[in-house]
């Protein structure tokens, strides 16, 4: 470009890919908000009494989100939260948002494993990838299973010492770039989650944490 002193088809370079993710992002923001105004029609049609502002915000704030979450931000008591499920409660479950074409919708996970020790950190692993009907974690570059065949739309969940280690997600012969697995303390949970495609997955890895809510 210096050199041939290019600057016009570097400029309409540039231009272009500023247009490009413009257009791209507010097709997301456009997505997202119809999502919003489905989800609260009908969370007031069909839970009148349960549907608040706080509720709503909170289930687009997280990329997932839990029953604890939503009692410590929206501030509901535990008969609300045995009311999110069935009375008595069948199971735990979590709320992914997904993307579907041009729209988002939600996929809704069965969370119940319950591996807490104090002594030891927990890892749960999500198989959101699309068309992936049995996921994996690896240990990298050793290829040693952390979890074997999740399910799609399903999740393990397991305790595992603080150690220093790289992860890979797996579907098929398709494997993830490995990543290396944050500090790690007795008592804190990591999910992992495996997006993207069966042919093409991709490994988000995020403590589980709740942000400081605001209003």
């Amino acid at each position: 470009m210096r050199a041939d002193a290019a600057w016009e088809p570097w400029l309409l370079f540039m231009l272009a890919a500023v247009a490009e993710t413009s257009t791209e992002t507010l097709r997301l923001i456009d997505g997202l908000a119809a999502l919003m105004a489905d989800y609260k029609k009908r969370i007031r049609d069909n839970h009148p009494r349960l549907y608040s502002q706080d509720l709503l915000n909170n289930l687009f704030r997280h990329p997932y989100t839990r029953i604890e979450f939503l009692a410590d931000e929206v501030g509901v008591v535990r008969q609300t939260e045995r009311f999110l499920h069935s009375d008595p409660p069948a199971a735990e479950e979590l709320a992914a948002l997904r993307r579907e074409a041009a729209s988002y919708a939600l996929t809704v996970i069965d969370d119940t494993a319950d591996t807490e020790d104090a002594l030891k950190a927990e890892l749960r692993f999500y198989n959101l990838a699309a068309g992936c009907s049995a996921a994996n974690l690896l240990l990298a570059p050793a290829g040693t299973a952390v979890f074997s065949a999740v399910a799609a739309s399903a999740s393990a969940a397991r305790s595992v010492n603080p150690v220093r280690a790289s992860l890979a997600g797996q579907c098929g012969h398709a494997k993830t770039a490995p990543q290396s697995l944050p500090h790690l303390e007795p008592g804190d949970h990591l999910s992992l989650f495996l997006t993207g495609s069966a042919a093409a997955p991709q490994l988000v890895i995020q403590p589980s944490r709740t942000d400081p809510f605001t209003r």
